[in-house]
């Protein structure tokens, strides 16, 4: 996330620092933008795929820009911002499993930067934008608290625990914070020279990534050997983001 954030500030100093020489074309921006936000999380845990979980719903957040307009009445242009979400995220679901294990993946939120180019029809632009998105979620596995609604599997201690013990209330998360490539495609109407209200589409895709289980660490699960019991956890991530935002130009 940090190497992100630097990235994006360096890009938008650079701008900024040849914008005297092209003030007439050049714009900053600032959006506040509310986002329906789909980011399904496909678990995969080998030897067994596990449930998957769905996360929608509405995120809020910003975005901080610079832009250069080729023509003073319209034309190409191109540009450079940086974004981000504020307020709370967004939970799945819970999912069980075979094994009883329950599933759920807390987005916490995301951030990133890019760069775009487009073509500016006067009141009406249109443009494509490419960066990096990183997100910040955690995936949770955990036992029922009432264990013994477990008839087997790992929850009810899978034949490992002395006198088939269960994993009552067991809980852990796998956070991730990585990068990943992304589109966006938006259009901007312009209702006065200072403000316009803008739409986009973004999309990325969060591969396979592989964390182990941070299983919540007290006497009970350090005595039964929870902590080790359960290997890693494997989830992939693609994300669709359908915003809409009302833009300061400057």
């Amino acid at each position: 996330m940090k190497n992100t954030a630097l990235f994006g500030l360096a890009l938008l100093a650079t701008t900024a620092f040849t914008a005297p020489a092209f003030a007439d074309d050049f714009d900053f921006t600032l959006e506040g933008f509310a986002a329906q936000v789909d980011a399904d999380a496909d678990f995969i845990n080998p030897p067994t795929d596990k449930a998957d979980n769905a996360i929608s719903g509405a995120l809020y957040g910003y975005r901080l820009g610079a832009e250069y307009d080729f023509g003073q009445q319209g034309g190409l242009f191109v540009g450079a911002n940086l974004y981000g979400t504020v307020g709370d995220g967004l939970v799945s679901e819970p999912q069980r499993n075979g094994n009883y294990l329950v599933h759920y993946t807390e987005l916490s939120g995301f951030n990133g930067w890019e760069v775009n180019g487009g073509y500016d029809f006067g009141s009406i632009a249109v443009g494509v934008g490419y960066g990096q998105i990183t997100r910040d979620v955690t995936s949770y596995q955990s036992c029922p608290e009432d264990w013994n609604s477990v008839v087997a599997g790992f929850c009810r201690g899978g034949g490992v625990l002395p006198n088939n013990e269960g994993r009552e209330g067991l809980r852990g998360g796998s956070p991730e914070e990585d990068t990943a490539d992304s589109w966006r495609f938006f259009g901007r109407y312009d209702v006065s020279d200072h403000v316009a209200i803008t739409l986009s589409y973004q999309q990325a895709d969060f591969g396979q990534e592989l964390s182990p289980l941070d299983v919540v660490s007290n006497a009970a699960n350090d005595a039964a050997g929870n902590r080790l019991a359960h290997g890693p956890t494997s989830f992939a991530q693609d994300f669709s983001i359908v915003g809409a935002g009302l833009q300061l130009r400057y």
